[in-house]
Protein backbone atom coordinates (compact mmCIF):
# COMPACT_ATOMS: atom_id res chain seq x y z
CA UNK A 1 0.00 0.00 0.00
CA UNK A 2 2.82 2.41 0.84
CA UNK A 3 4.47 1.76 -2.51
CA UNK A 4 1.24 2.52 -4.31
CA UNK A 5 0.80 5.74 -2.37
CA UNK A 6 4.32 6.83 -3.14
CA UNK A 7 3.97 6.06 -6.83
CA UNK A 8 0.53 7.47 -7.50
CA UNK A 9 0.44 11.08 -8.66
CA UNK A 10 -3.24 11.18 -9.53
CA UNK A 11 -4.19 13.58 -6.74
CA UNK A 12 -4.19 17.17 -7.88
CA UNK A 13 -3.24 18.66 -4.57
CA UNK A 14 -1.12 21.76 -4.86
CA UNK A 15 0.87 24.08 -2.69
CA UNK A 16 4.05 23.73 -0.73
CA UNK A 17 4.49 20.78 1.57
CA UNK A 18 3.69 21.57 5.21
CA UNK A 19 6.84 20.99 7.28
CA UNK A 20 6.37 18.69 10.27
CA UNK A 21 8.66 17.38 12.92
CA UNK A 22 8.90 13.65 13.41
CA UNK A 23 6.94 13.91 16.67
CA UNK A 24 4.14 15.87 14.96
CA UNK A 25 3.95 13.30 12.14
CA UNK A 26 3.70 10.37 14.52
CA UNK A 27 1.04 12.12 16.59
CA UNK A 28 -0.97 12.81 13.44
CA UNK A 29 -0.64 9.16 12.44
CA UNK A 30 -2.15 8.05 15.74
CA UNK A 31 -5.16 10.29 15.11
CA UNK A 32 -5.73 9.50 11.43
CA UNK A 33 -4.75 5.89 10.78
CA UNK A 34 -7.87 3.72 10.21
CA UNK A 35 -6.04 0.53 11.17
CA UNK A 36 -5.37 1.95 14.61
CA UNK A 37 -9.01 3.03 14.90
CA UNK A 38 -10.08 -0.55 14.16
CA UNK A 39 -7.66 -1.83 16.79
CA UNK A 40 -9.19 0.52 19.36
CA UNK A 41 -12.64 -0.77 18.38
CA UNK A 42 -11.42 -4.34 18.92
CA UNK A 43 -10.25 -3.40 22.43
CA UNK A 44 -13.68 -1.90 23.18
CA UNK A 45 -15.37 -5.08 21.91
CA UNK A 46 -13.11 -7.24 24.12
CA UNK A 47 -14.00 -5.09 27.12
CA UNK A 48 -17.71 -5.54 26.38
CA UNK A 49 -17.15 -9.30 26.09
CA UNK A 50 -15.43 -9.26 29.49
CA UNK A 51 -18.49 -7.65 31.06
CA UNK A 52 -20.73 -10.24 29.41
CA UNK A 53 -18.54 -13.10 30.65
CA UNK A 54 -18.87 -11.96 34.26
CA UNK A 55 -22.63 -11.34 34.07
CA UNK A 56 -23.73 -14.92 35.02
CA UNK A 57 -21.68 -14.70 38.24
CA UNK A 58 -23.34 -11.48 39.39
CA UNK A 59 -26.76 -10.96 41.02
CA UNK A 60 -29.66 -10.49 38.61
CA UNK A 61 -33.03 -8.80 39.12
CA UNK A 62 -36.11 -9.24 36.92
CA UNK A 63 -39.48 -7.50 37.19
CA UNK A 64 -42.64 -8.75 35.45
CA UNK A 65 -46.13 -7.26 35.31
CA UNK A 66 -49.29 -8.14 33.40
CA UNK A 67 -53.05 -8.12 33.11
CA UNK A 68 -55.20 -11.22 32.52
CA UNK A 69 -58.95 -11.66 31.89
CA UNK A 70 -60.54 -15.12 31.91
CA UNK A 71 -63.85 -16.21 30.38
CA UNK A 72 -65.08 -17.32 33.80
CA UNK A 73 -64.26 -16.54 37.41
CA UNK A 74 -64.17 -19.56 39.75
CA UNK A 75 -64.10 -19.45 43.53
CA UNK A 76 -64.68 -21.91 46.38
CA UNK A 77 -67.35 -20.72 48.88
CA UNK A 78 -67.05 -22.69 52.15
CA UNK A 79 -70.39 -21.36 53.48
CA UNK A 80 -72.27 -23.00 50.60
CA UNK A 81 -70.15 -26.12 50.84
CA UNK A 82 -71.01 -26.76 54.52
CA UNK A 83 -74.59 -25.45 54.43
CA UNK A 84 -76.15 -28.95 54.39
CA UNK A 85 -74.06 -30.05 57.32
CA UNK A 86 -75.14 -27.32 59.69
CA UNK A 87 -77.96 -29.32 61.48
CA UNK A 88 -75.82 -32.43 61.79
CA UNK A 89 -72.92 -30.43 63.15
CA UNK A 90 -75.20 -28.79 65.72
CA UNK A 91 -76.58 -32.17 66.81
CA UNK A 92 -73.07 -33.54 67.18
CA UNK A 93 -71.83 -30.42 68.89
CA UNK A 94 -69.26 -29.68 66.13
CA UNK A 95 -68.19 -26.27 64.94
CA UNK A 96 -67.83 -25.97 61.17
CA UNK A 97 -64.82 -24.05 59.80
CA UNK A 98 -65.56 -20.61 58.44
CA UNK A 99 -63.47 -18.59 55.99
CA UNK A 100 -63.86 -16.27 53.08
CA UNK A 101 -64.38 -17.74 49.62
CA UNK A 102 -61.17 -18.92 47.94
CA UNK A 103 -60.58 -17.56 44.41
CA UNK A 104 -59.46 -20.38 42.17
CA UNK A 105 -59.59 -18.40 38.93
CA UNK A 106 -60.25 -14.65 38.94
CA UNK A 107 -62.33 -13.12 36.20
CA UNK A 108 -59.56 -10.54 35.68
CA UNK A 109 -56.49 -9.46 37.59
CA UNK A 110 -53.49 -7.16 37.45
CA UNK A 111 -50.37 -8.76 38.87
CA UNK A 112 -46.65 -8.19 39.15
CA UNK A 113 -43.59 -9.92 40.57
CA UNK A 114 -39.92 -9.33 41.18
CA UNK A 115 -37.28 -12.05 41.05
CA UNK A 116 -33.77 -11.83 42.49
CA UNK A 117 -31.07 -14.44 41.84
CA UNK A 118 -27.70 -14.39 43.62
CA UNK A 119 -25.05 -16.91 42.47
CA UNK A 120 -23.13 -18.34 45.39
CA UNK A 121 -20.84 -20.87 43.69
CA UNK A 122 -20.09 -20.47 39.95
CA UNK A 123 -16.53 -21.73 39.62
CA UNK A 124 -16.46 -22.13 35.83
CA UNK A 125 -17.96 -18.70 35.26
CA UNK A 126 -15.41 -17.08 37.57
CA UNK A 127 -12.54 -18.54 35.56
CA UNK A 128 -14.18 -17.60 32.26
CA UNK A 129 -14.37 -14.03 33.53
CA UNK A 130 -10.63 -14.02 34.17
CA UNK A 131 -10.09 -15.40 30.65
CA UNK A 132 -12.08 -12.48 29.27
CA UNK A 133 -9.88 -10.07 31.25
CA UNK A 134 -6.78 -11.60 29.65
CA UNK A 135 -8.41 -11.29 26.25
CA UNK A 136 -8.85 -7.56 26.84
CA UNK A 137 -5.14 -7.31 27.65
CA UNK A 138 -4.33 -9.32 24.52
CA UNK A 139 -6.48 -6.98 22.41
CA UNK A 140 -4.62 -4.00 23.83
CA UNK A 141 -1.30 -5.67 23.03
CA UNK A 142 -2.51 -6.39 19.49
CA UNK A 143 -3.50 -2.74 19.12
CA UNK A 144 0.00 -1.74 20.21
CA UNK A 145 1.44 -4.15 17.62
CA UNK A 146 -0.56 -2.40 14.91
CA UNK A 147 0.42 1.04 16.17
CA UNK A 148 4.11 0.24 16.16
CA UNK A 149 3.92 -1.35 12.72
CA UNK A 150 2.21 1.76 11.34
CA UNK A 151 4.85 4.02 12.88
CA UNK A 152 7.66 1.84 11.52
CA UNK A 153 6.14 2.08 8.04
CA UNK A 154 5.87 5.85 8.45
CA UNK A 155 9.57 6.03 9.34
CA UNK A 156 10.40 4.03 6.22
CA UNK A 157 8.39 6.42 4.03
CA UNK A 158 9.95 9.47 5.68
CA UNK A 159 13.46 8.17 5.08
CA UNK A 160 12.55 7.35 1.47
CA UNK A 161 11.44 10.95 1.02
CA UNK A 162 14.65 12.12 2.72
CA UNK A 163 16.63 10.09 0.20
CA UNK A 164 14.71 11.79 -2.60
CA UNK A 165 15.61 15.21 -1.15
CA UNK A 166 19.28 14.22 -1.00
CA UNK A 167 19.10 13.01 -4.59
CA UNK A 168 17.75 16.41 -5.69
CA UNK A 169 20.59 18.18 -3.86
CA UNK A 170 23.17 15.94 -5.56
CA UNK A 171 21.67 16.49 -9.01
CA UNK A 172 21.48 20.23 -8.47
CA UNK A 173 25.15 20.22 -7.46
CA UNK A 174 26.05 18.33 -10.62
CA UNK A 175 23.93 20.77 -12.61
CA UNK A 176 25.89 23.69 -11.15
CA UNK A 177 29.21 22.02 -11.98
CA UNK A 178 28.11 21.37 -15.56
CA UNK A 179 27.03 25.00 -15.92
CA UNK A 180 30.51 26.04 -14.77
CA UNK A 181 32.07 23.61 -17.27
CA UNK A 182 30.22 25.37 -20.10
CA UNK A 183 32.18 28.52 -19.28
CA UNK A 184 35.37 26.46 -18.98
CA UNK A 185 34.76 24.95 -22.44
CA UNK A 186 34.27 28.44 -23.91
CA UNK A 187 37.52 29.70 -22.39
CA UNK A 188 39.40 26.60 -23.49
CA UNK A 189 38.14 26.99 -27.05
CA UNK A 190 39.05 30.68 -27.06
CA UNK A 191 42.56 29.79 -25.91
CA UNK A 192 42.92 27.30 -28.75
CA UNK A 193 43.08 24.33 -26.42
CA UNK A 194 39.58 23.03 -27.31
CA UNK A 195 36.91 23.20 -29.98
CA UNK A 196 33.51 24.97 -30.10
CA UNK A 197 31.97 21.49 -30.14
CA UNK A 198 33.12 21.02 -26.54
CA UNK A 199 30.69 23.69 -25.34
CA UNK A 200 27.77 22.00 -27.12
CA UNK A 201 28.72 18.62 -25.67
CA UNK A 202 28.79 19.99 -22.13
CA UNK A 203 25.49 21.84 -22.68
CA UNK A 204 23.91 18.58 -23.85
CA UNK A 205 24.81 16.91 -20.56
CA UNK A 206 23.65 20.02 -18.69
CA UNK A 207 20.17 19.80 -20.25
CA UNK A 208 20.07 16.10 -19.45
CA UNK A 209 20.91 16.86 -15.81
CA UNK A 210 18.23 19.57 -15.66
CA UNK A 211 15.66 17.00 -16.82
CA UNK A 212 16.81 14.62 -14.11
CA UNK A 213 16.37 17.36 -11.50
CA UNK A 214 12.80 18.01 -12.71
CA UNK A 215 11.98 14.29 -12.54
CA UNK A 216 13.47 13.99 -9.03
CA UNK A 217 11.48 16.99 -7.81
CA UNK A 218 8.28 15.51 -9.24
CA UNK A 219 8.97 12.20 -7.46
CA UNK A 220 9.54 14.05 -4.19
CA UNK A 221 6.31 16.02 -4.66
CA UNK A 222 4.36 12.78 -5.13
CA UNK A 223 5.98 11.31 -2.04
CA UNK A 224 5.08 14.39 0.03
CA UNK A 225 1.47 14.35 -1.22
CA UNK A 226 1.20 10.65 -0.32
CA UNK A 227 2.78 11.31 3.07
CA UNK A 228 0.18 14.00 3.76
CA UNK A 229 -2.59 11.57 2.83
CA UNK A 230 -1.18 8.93 5.16
CA UNK A 231 -1.25 11.49 7.96
CA UNK A 232 -4.86 12.39 7.18
CA UNK A 233 -4.02 15.86 5.90
CA UNK A 234 -5.46 17.66 2.88
CA UNK A 235 -2.05 18.99 1.88
CA UNK A 236 1.38 17.60 1.16
CA UNK A 237 3.66 17.05 4.15
CA UNK A 238 7.40 17.17 4.58
CA UNK A 239 8.70 15.39 7.64
CA UNK A 240 12.19 15.86 9.01
CA UNK A 241 13.42 12.43 10.13
CA UNK A 242 15.11 11.81 13.44
CA UNK A 243 18.37 9.91 13.36
CA UNK A 244 17.80 8.94 16.98
CA UNK A 245 20.38 7.95 19.53
CA UNK A 246 22.32 4.74 19.25
CA UNK A 247 20.56 1.91 21.06
CA UNK A 248 23.69 1.03 22.97
CA UNK A 249 23.54 -2.77 22.75
CA UNK A 250 26.94 -4.38 22.81
CA UNK A 251 25.83 -7.49 20.97
CA UNK A 252 23.00 -8.92 18.90
CA UNK A 253 22.06 -11.24 21.77
CA UNK A 254 21.53 -8.25 24.08
CA UNK A 255 19.31 -6.59 21.46
CA UNK A 256 17.26 -9.75 20.96
CA UNK A 257 16.84 -10.20 24.73
CA UNK A 258 15.60 -6.61 25.05
CA UNK A 259 13.20 -7.11 22.14
CA UNK A 260 11.68 -10.22 23.71
CA UNK A 261 11.01 -8.19 26.85
CA UNK A 262 9.63 -5.09 25.09
CA UNK A 263 7.79 -6.20 21.96
CA UNK A 264 3.96 -6.31 22.29
CA UNK A 265 3.84 -9.36 19.99
CA UNK A 266 5.57 -11.41 22.68
CA UNK A 267 3.31 -10.01 25.39
CA UNK A 268 0.23 -10.83 23.32
CA UNK A 269 1.49 -14.39 22.85
CA UNK A 270 2.14 -14.74 26.61
CA UNK A 271 -1.36 -13.51 27.35
CA UNK A 272 -2.69 -16.03 24.83
CA UNK A 273 -1.01 -18.86 26.72
CA UNK A 274 -2.37 -17.62 30.06
CA UNK A 275 -5.87 -17.32 28.62
CA UNK A 276 -5.69 -20.81 27.11
CA UNK A 277 -4.60 -22.33 30.43
CA UNK A 278 -7.45 -20.64 32.26
CA UNK A 279 -9.90 -21.71 29.57
CA UNK A 280 -8.75 -25.29 30.14
CA UNK A 281 -9.35 -24.86 33.87
CA UNK A 282 -12.81 -23.42 33.20
CA UNK A 283 -13.65 -26.43 31.02
CA UNK A 284 -12.65 -28.80 33.82
CA UNK A 285 -14.61 -26.82 36.41
CA UNK A 286 -17.73 -27.44 34.36
CA UNK A 287 -18.11 -30.63 36.43
CA UNK A 288 -18.37 -28.61 39.66
CA UNK A 289 -21.96 -28.00 40.82
CA UNK A 290 -23.25 -24.45 40.96
CA UNK A 291 -25.18 -22.95 43.84
CA UNK A 292 -27.48 -19.95 43.80
CA UNK A 293 -29.99 -18.28 46.09
CA UNK A 294 -33.28 -16.88 44.83
CA UNK A 295 -36.08 -14.69 46.08
CA UNK A 296 -39.40 -13.95 44.42
CA UNK A 297 -42.19 -11.63 45.57
CA UNK A 298 -45.51 -11.10 43.79
CA UNK A 299 -48.73 -9.11 44.20
CA UNK A 300 -52.12 -9.22 42.48
CA UNK A 301 -55.36 -7.28 42.41
CA UNK A 302 -57.17 -10.61 42.95
CA UNK A 303 -56.29 -12.67 46.05
CA UNK A 304 -54.34 -15.88 45.70
CA UNK A 305 -55.63 -19.23 47.09
CA UNK A 306 -54.12 -18.20 50.40
CA UNK A 307 -56.59 -15.37 50.55
CA UNK A 308 -53.78 -12.82 50.42
CA UNK A 309 -53.06 -10.50 47.52
CA UNK A 310 -49.30 -10.93 47.90
CA UNK A 311 -46.86 -13.83 48.18
CA UNK A 312 -43.10 -14.42 48.41
CA UNK A 313 -40.74 -17.32 48.14
CA UNK A 314 -37.03 -17.85 48.95
CA UNK A 315 -34.96 -20.73 47.60
CA UNK A 316 -31.47 -22.18 47.35
CA UNK A 317 -30.82 -24.05 44.10
CA UNK A 318 -28.11 -26.61 43.48
CA UNK A 319 -27.34 -27.51 39.83
CA UNK A 320 -25.03 -30.38 39.02
CA UNK A 321 -24.69 -31.63 35.47
CA UNK A 322 -23.70 -35.25 36.01
CA UNK A 323 -23.80 -36.38 32.39
CA UNK A 324 -23.77 -34.30 29.20
CA UNK A 325 -23.30 -36.92 26.52
CA UNK A 326 -19.54 -36.33 26.21
CA UNK A 327 -19.88 -32.58 25.66
CA UNK A 328 -17.86 -31.73 28.78
CA UNK A 329 -14.97 -34.07 27.96
CA UNK A 330 -14.92 -32.78 24.39
CA UNK A 331 -14.76 -29.23 25.72
CA UNK A 332 -11.80 -30.13 27.91
CA UNK A 333 -10.05 -31.73 24.92
CA UNK A 334 -10.58 -28.58 22.86
CA UNK A 335 -9.20 -26.47 25.69
CA UNK A 336 -6.10 -28.67 25.95
CA UNK A 337 -5.55 -28.33 22.20
CA UNK A 338 -5.97 -24.58 22.61
CA UNK A 339 -3.15 -24.54 25.16
CA UNK A 340 -0.85 -26.43 22.80
CA UNK A 341 -1.69 -24.01 19.98
CA UNK A 342 -1.09 -20.96 22.19
CA UNK A 343 2.28 -22.27 23.34
CA UNK A 344 3.31 -22.93 19.74
CA UNK A 345 2.19 -19.40 18.81
CA UNK A 346 4.30 -18.00 21.65
CA UNK A 347 7.39 -19.84 20.42
CA UNK A 348 6.71 -18.65 16.86
CA UNK A 349 6.35 -15.04 18.05
CA UNK A 350 9.65 -15.22 19.93
CA UNK A 351 11.43 -16.67 16.90
CA UNK A 352 9.92 -14.02 14.60
CA UNK A 353 10.98 -11.18 16.89
CA UNK A 354 14.53 -12.56 17.23
CA UNK A 355 14.74 -12.96 13.45
CA UNK A 356 13.54 -9.39 12.85
CA UNK A 357 16.13 -8.02 15.25
CA UNK A 358 18.85 -10.12 13.64
CA UNK A 359 17.91 -8.97 10.16
CA UNK A 360 17.74 -5.30 11.20
CA UNK A 361 21.08 -5.62 13.01
CA UNK A 362 22.77 -7.10 9.93
CA UNK A 363 21.14 -4.51 7.64
CA UNK A 364 22.44 -1.64 9.80
CA UNK A 365 25.96 -3.09 9.88
CA UNK A 366 25.91 -3.48 6.10
CA UNK A 367 24.50 0.03 5.59
CA UNK A 368 27.21 1.58 7.75
CA UNK A 369 29.96 -0.33 5.96
CA UNK A 370 28.50 0.68 2.59
CA UNK A 371 28.34 4.32 3.68
CA UNK A 372 32.01 4.25 4.71
CA UNK A 373 33.11 2.71 1.41
CA UNK A 374 30.96 5.03 -0.67
CA UNK A 375 32.33 8.03 1.21
CA UNK A 376 35.83 6.96 0.23
CA UNK A 377 34.63 6.37 -3.36
CA UNK A 378 33.13 9.87 -3.45
CA UNK A 379 36.38 11.44 -2.26
CA UNK A 380 38.29 9.63 -4.98
CA UNK A 381 35.76 10.63 -7.61
CA UNK A 382 35.99 14.26 -6.47
CA UNK A 383 39.80 14.21 -6.76
CA UNK A 384 39.57 12.58 -10.19
CA UNK A 385 37.05 15.22 -11.29
CA UNK A 386 39.29 18.07 -10.12
CA UNK A 387 42.32 16.55 -11.87
CA UNK A 388 40.32 16.00 -15.05
CA UNK A 389 39.18 19.61 -15.09
CA UNK A 390 42.73 20.90 -14.65
CA UNK A 391 43.94 18.60 -17.39
CA UNK A 392 41.16 19.74 -19.74
CA UNK A 393 41.88 23.40 -19.07
CA UNK A 394 45.51 22.68 -19.92
CA UNK A 395 44.57 21.00 -23.18
CA UNK A 396 45.73 17.59 -21.96
CA UNK A 397 42.30 15.90 -21.87
CA UNK A 398 39.31 15.86 -24.21
CA UNK A 399 35.84 16.95 -23.14
CA UNK A 400 34.39 13.42 -23.19
CA UNK A 401 36.86 12.29 -20.55
CA UNK A 402 35.98 15.34 -18.44
CA UNK A 403 32.25 14.56 -18.70
CA UNK A 404 32.89 10.95 -17.73
CA UNK A 405 34.63 12.21 -14.59
CA UNK A 406 31.63 14.44 -13.87
CA UNK A 407 29.29 11.47 -14.35
CA UNK A 408 31.34 9.33 -11.99
CA UNK A 409 31.31 12.09 -9.37
CA UNK A 410 27.53 12.54 -9.67
CA UNK A 411 27.00 8.77 -9.43
CA UNK A 412 29.26 8.62 -6.34
CA UNK A 413 27.34 11.49 -4.73
CA UNK A 414 24.01 9.80 -5.46
CA UNK A 415 25.23 6.50 -4.04
CA UNK A 416 26.54 8.20 -0.89
CA UNK A 417 23.25 10.08 -0.38
CA UNK A 418 21.35 6.82 -0.76
CA UNK A 419 23.72 5.13 1.69
CA UNK A 420 23.16 7.86 4.28
CA UNK A 421 19.38 7.53 3.94
CA UNK A 422 19.74 3.77 4.15
CA UNK A 423 21.65 4.06 7.43
CA UNK A 424 18.87 6.22 8.87
CA UNK A 425 16.16 3.86 7.65
CA UNK A 426 17.89 0.73 8.97
CA UNK A 427 18.58 2.42 12.31
CA UNK A 428 14.87 3.23 12.59
CA UNK A 429 14.03 -0.34 11.59
CA UNK A 430 16.32 -1.72 14.31
CA UNK A 431 14.75 0.56 16.91
CA UNK A 432 11.33 -0.72 15.88
CA UNK A 433 12.52 -4.34 15.93
CA UNK A 434 13.96 -3.94 19.41
CA UNK A 435 10.72 -2.34 20.58
CA UNK A 436 12.19 1.03 21.48
CA UNK A 437 9.64 3.88 21.47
Amino acid sequence: MWALLLGWGGWAWGGEAVPLTSAQAHAALDDANPTLARADAAVAAAEAARVSAWAPALPSVAVNAGYVRNNLGVSLDFAELFAGLGTLATTLGLELPTRDPVVLQPLDAVSGNVQVRVPIVAASTWVQGSVARLQVDAAEAAAEVGRRAAHAQLDAVVWAAEGAKAQIAVLEGSQARLAALVAVAERTAAAGLGTPLDRLTVQTDLVKREAEVVAARAALARAEVALGAVLGRAEAASVAPEDGEELGFSSLVDAQTAALAARPEVRAADLGVDAANRARLAAKLGAVPSLAAGFQASASSAPYVTGKDYAWRASVDLTWALAQGGARSAGVARAVAGVDDAEAARRAAAVAVAQQVGTAWADLDAARARETLLSAQRNLAFEAHAASRRAYEGGLLDVDALLRAEERLAAADLALADAHARVGATRAALRAAVGSD
